[in-house]
């Protein structure tokens, strides 16, 4: 198969996502292949492969044409670097650039002309290079109670080119129940059931059972992770084996998330943490609509990130005999404290343009108990990297609950402080495997500390769709009054959105607020200065209890990390 073969079938249409207008609309038939997927983009391949030579492969013409060759560079007039007049005997044309000078941010577009229309079969990028190692993939999907979307993922796999001709073997770690399992594959394919282990524990037993156990023997060179909840093109899966096979040196390849809901909103591609003492994370690429943002002019620029999220992430196993296997931390912040071991063992992350899916958006997910497992493994990980002192750990407890209280989440309030409270435990936590009683205890403390009702009780409303220009003044006075939360005085206010993820910024003082979610349910987070005051005496009495400990408790999680990453563990963890 060739490096990257260009989607000429598309189920989503969307401009700026699979084409782009001709540059000569004058012509009878046009076609010009850009946009996210159909774009090559030079300087990715040249940073991680070292390649400069590349070849266009165009099927399918039948009758004379012209094929031009596009380069688009980042706030510059799209440019013809090469061009040719063909009327090919054996419908191939083959277009070589040699040594090309390439820039970040740089993509190749391929356009036909022609006077009528023509059957394409297939246009093609190849990275002329002598590098050309062996890859035989393992993909891992963790699934949970998903069939529907998991059973289309898989025969949209399993029927497709990637499947048949570079023979990838297929491991479903089953973390629930499949109630049909008649159209499961029969070839290349093995499934491993057990218990609720969360994402960490699927993808964690995926990656032990081809590195160590049952899969260990199968000669297995790369794993790729990938959710059950996803929508991809099988062609992304190609593209990162043809990195993997070119690569310079042994790297991570991952994927950017486009929204399931907005098939052209780029929400993340690649990933770094805004600071070694801070729990944040943010990407170099803006978030939005691609043809709005501009998005495709920060792509391909051969960015290297401390990690990509694992709904599509691609590693040689050697990796994993260097780095040890993941953390058993059950949901959230396992991708990112294992792409900073990978990084450290010399493997460069990366997420090249040009290999994305599409994933649920956050902005309509309620995350209710979920908020304990980011804080706690947060604090783990600020722990075992950089050398925090407690004060840092203290200093994040503090403004995770400040941010809480600024956006009325009581209930994310607690499960912040419950994390904290469970992490000064110590790492015999992670022994523990009843996530489903966990989950519902947690889940009954959170809604104690929520609401399910407006009050109803209001002046004015405001809505939180929009930018509005921030006064810093005012912003430092919101926040340390945590947008006066504990005065005494009903709300006047009501703030409206439709995204979960509203920021503390947008919310005027003295306001309830209601998320209105697209499937038509409502959150509320209302005002309460009883539950403000109390929350605020449980946090201290937190810090109280824990701050002259806090300096052992991290000891005692550095001195077990390595025990967590290793066969052994894994091995009993996973009852094997």
């Amino acid at each position: 198969m060739a490096d990257w073969h260009c989607i000429l079938n598309s189920e989503t249409s969307g401009e700026g996502l699979y084409y782009e207008p001709s540059t000569s609309p004058s012509s009878a038939e046009s076609l010009h292949l850009g946009g996210l997927y159909n774009s090559f983009y030079p300087y990715d391949w040249l940073e991680i492969t070292g390649c400069r030579s590349f070849r266009c492969e165009i099927k399918g013409l039948s009758r004379e044409s012209r094929v031009s060759i596009l380069l688009h560079s980042p706030g510059a007039p799209v440019k013809v670097i090469k061009q040719v007049e063909s009327c090919p005997s054996d419908n191939v044309l083959e277009i070589t650039l040699s040594n090309f000078n390439t820039e970040p941010g740089q993509r190749l577009t391929c356009q036909i002309e022609n006077e009528s229309s023509v059957a394409l079969s297939s246009i093609s990028w190849t990275a002329i290079t002598n590098n050309d190692h062996r890859v035989k993939l393992g993909i891992v999907i963790c699934t949970y109670n998903n069939e529907a979307r998991l059973k289309q993922n898989i025969q949209e796999l399993t029927s497709s080119n990637v499947w048949h001709v570079e023979t990838p073997i297929l491991a479903l770690v089953n973390n629930g129940t499949i109630e049909d399992q008649s159209w499961l594959p029969q070839e290349r394919f093995i499934k491993f059931d057990q218990e609720n282990l969360g994402g960490s524990g699927g993808f964690g037993r995926g990656i032990y059972e081809v590195v160590y156990g049952e899969l260990k023997d199968r000669d297995i060179t790369h794993i790729l992770l990938m959710d059950d909840d996803v929508k991809f093109h099988p062609e992304v899966i190609s593209r990162a084996i043809a990195f993997h096979k070119k690569a310079q040196r042994p790297s991570v390849v991952g994927g950017s998330m486009l929204k399931l809901e907005s098939a052209t909103f780029l929400h993340e591609a690649g990933s770094n943490l805004n600071s070694p003492r801070t729990i944040g994370t943010s990407t170099l690429i803006p978030s939005g609509p691609i043809a709005e943002t501009n998005a495709l002019d920060h792509l391909g620029k051969g960015c290297q990130f401390d990690y990509n999220a694992w709904w599509f992430c691609s590693f040689p196993t050697d990796a994993v005999r260097a780095s040890g296997l993941p953390l058993p931390i059950f949901i959230h912040g396992d991708d990112i404290e294992y792409g900073m071991r990978l990084n450290s063992c010399g493997y460069n992350v990366y997420c090249p343009g040009g290999i994305s899916l599409w994933h649920e958006s956050f902005e309509n997910k309620h995350p209710t108990w979920i908020r304990y497992f980011d804080f706690r493994n947060a604090l783990i990980r600020l722990s075992y990297y950089h050398d925090n002192p407690p004060k840092i750990l203290i200093h994040q407890l503090k403004h995770a609950c400040n941010r809480a209280l600024m956006r009325n989440d009581y209930g994310g309030y607690i499960m912040v402080v419950t994390a904290f409270e469970d992490f000064c435990k110590g790492p015999s936590i992670l022994y523990e495997k009843d996530f489903s009683s966990r989950i519902r205890e947690l889940n009954n403390i959170y809604h104690q500390y929520s609401h399910s009702d407006s009050t109803g009780r209001y002046k004015l409303t405001s809505r939180g769709e929009g930018s509005h220009k921030k006064n810093k003044m005012r912003l430092g006075l919101k926040y340390l009054t945590a947008n006066l939360n504990a005065l005494p005085i009903p709300s006047i206010r009501h703030f409206q959105t439709s995204s979960m993820r509203f920021s503390w910024t947008d919310v005027p003082c003295l306001s309830d607020i209601t998320v209105k979610l697209k499937d038509g349910r409502e959150v509320h987070y209302n005002r309460d200065v009883a539950k403000c005051r109390s929350l605020r005496i449980r946090l201290n009495i937190a810090i109280t209890s824990y701050k002259s400990q806090l300096a052992s408790v991290q000891k005692d999680w550095r001195d077990k990390q390595g025990y967590f990453h290793s066969e052994d563990f894994w091995r009993e963890y996973t009852d094997n």
